[in-house]
């Protein structure tokens, strides 16, 4: 009994002296589409022609149009509150087609023209547009044994979008993708499904649709992430763990330091990793890259 005792004493202590823990923290990104403060000018064309669509419900086909409406004229405004950015329409129907994926990319000489003609800097081009109900069903079992199957339907819509600049060279293609609940219903069974009807999907197709329009212009704006970073805890940290924890970053370092020349040379290399963890999260990249060579040596 002593023994186990004294085995089970001993792996606490170590699983303490080794804990690890982690500081959560937001970083700033790039913008995901980046320009100069020269090439700020911006001309649109809209290459779905929703006016050629051929489904057999005229509801349906108007759904799709008034959508395509109003990612337009979503991108319009989120353009416009930005006095950075100059947003033209230059064509908001290129009778066509109404695609469902990229086609082929423009001619560098129509983007040229369209550019010159249109007195823009960058060309950006609506060329797919699709929306459309994906459908799960989930099974329970009643206590007699009887199945219960309930439809769960998503609505789905899809964009694709294309930014040229005037010479005609492609800056950047997304599809940019939105989805929302819309509802649930029972089924009849495993092998028959009645899904939703979109023509009846009006209101909740444009919400989507203005919101495509409204996400893409946020591409243009420097973002955010959370990232983590390791950090050693344990006693020889009890007091810097704390100040971490209450995001007294100037006050942590200032225990760290010293305890980089600790003499217990573990407790000091994990001051350093600590030392660099917290600096990185205050921006001071220069101080992080240091005290992380500092730990490894």
């Amino acid at each position: 009994m002593k023994a186990k005792y004294l085995v089970s004493i001993i792996l606490i202590l170590f699983l303490c002296d080794s804990c690890t823990s982690y500081i959560y923290y937001s970083i700033a990104t790039p913008p995901a589409i980046q320009t100069s403060d020269s090439n700020n000018s911006i001309g649109f064309i809209n290459k779905y022609d929703y006016s050629s669509l051929t489904f057999e419900n005229v509801k349906k086909n108007k759904v799709y149009g008034n959508a395509v409406k109003t990612l337009i004229a979503n991108l319009d405004k989120s353009f416009t509150l930005d006095e950075h950015f100059n947003f033209t329409i230059l064509d908001s129907l290129i009778q066509g087609l109404a695609l469902e994926d990229f086609p082929d990319f423009l001619n560098e000489s129509d983007v040229i023209r369209y550019c010159e003609n249109g007195k823009v800097d960058m060309l950006l081009v609506l060329e797919f547009f699709n929306t459309y109900f994906i459908t799960e069903t989930e099974v329970e079992e009643n206590e007699d044994g009887g199945k219960i199957r309930t439809n769960y339907v998503d609505l789905i819509m899809e964009a694709g979008i294309t930014l040229y600049n005037q010479s005609g060279e492609i800056a950047d293609r997304l599809k940019v993708t939105e989805s929302q609940f819309y509802q649930t219903r029972p089924a009849l069974s495993s092998f028959i499904v009645i899904g939703p009807s979109m023509k009846k999907a009006g209101k909740e197709v444009n919400a989507l649709a203005k919101r495509i329009g409204e996400n893409y212009v946020r591409n243009f704006y420097p973002g955010s992430e959370m990232v983590k970073t390791k950090i050693y805890t344990g006693k020889a940290f009890k007091e810097v763990t704390s100040l971490i924890d209450r995001r007294n970053w100037l006050e942590a370092i200032d225990l760290l330091l010293p305890l980089t020349k600790s003499q217990n040379s573990k407790t000091a290399i994990r001051a350093m990793h600590n030392l660099a963890g917290v600096y990185e999260v205050t921006g001071n990249y220069e101080a992080s890259d240091y005290w992380k060579r500092k730990s490894k040596e």
